[in-house]
């Protein structure tokens, strides 16, 4: 009988200080845990941050050729040409305003790059403001790239593609991508306590 209770007594203790020490490396691995996801979020944020910014040139470049320069050092044939682009009746919106269409994606690029600013800095959790801004862009890119490909050719009789919005085109996917797969992670990694 002596025996039970001293080998109960070791199993209570062994079982609560292990059980104790199971907890506390628990917690341990997921605050390590916690703290790789804030650096891999940092990280994906600041790679989005750089390729806004890449996007924010590109589209004020844009905006003061279409304004002051009125040809472009990417005017490289007649199909491949920012100049032809923008200057047609699509380059402004809406059509014939004088309101230069790469004007709205400089807007585009400075509310984008002020969404990833707060959650990088300010610690926001806009996940979903970043998601419908990022949609809202690839639909705009989609309707350009349409344009250069189907409503431009039947105004002036070609196929024309703008390298400049080209290269905004592809930033923009590559940041919805990069949104998509920040949000999925985010969400995968959420704290269920």
């Amino acid at each position: 009988m002596r025996v039970s209770i001293i080998l109960f007594n070791y199993w209570c203790r062994y079982f609560f200080i292990g059980s104790f020490f199971s907890c506390f490396i628990e917690n341990i691995q997921y605050q390590h845990f916690l703290a790789m996801k804030e650096k891999n979020q940092a990280m994906i944020l600041k790679v989005m941050l750089v390729l806004g910014i890449l996007g924010l040139i590109t589209a004020a470049y844009q905006t003061v050729e279409y304004y002051f320069l009125r040809s472009s050092f990417c005017d490289f044939s007649p199909n491949f040409s920012c100049s032809i682009v923008t200057q047609s009746s699509y380059g402004e919106f809406p059509f014939l305003s004088g309101i230069a269409v790469s004007l709205y994606a400089v807007l585009w690029w400075l509310v984008l790059l002020g969404i990833i600013s707060l959650m990088l800095w300010k610690k926001k959790e806009w996940f979903l403001y970043l998601k419908v801004w990022m949609i809202l862009g690839i639909m705009s890119a989609l309707y350009f790239l349409f344009v250069e490909l189907y409503l431009l050719p039947q105004e002036i009789g070609l196929i024309v593609i703008c390298p400049f919005c080209t290269i905004q085109h592809l930033l923009i996917a590559t940041l919805l991508v990069m949104g998509f797969f920040f949000t999925r992670k985010n969400l995968l990694m959420t704290d269920s306590s």
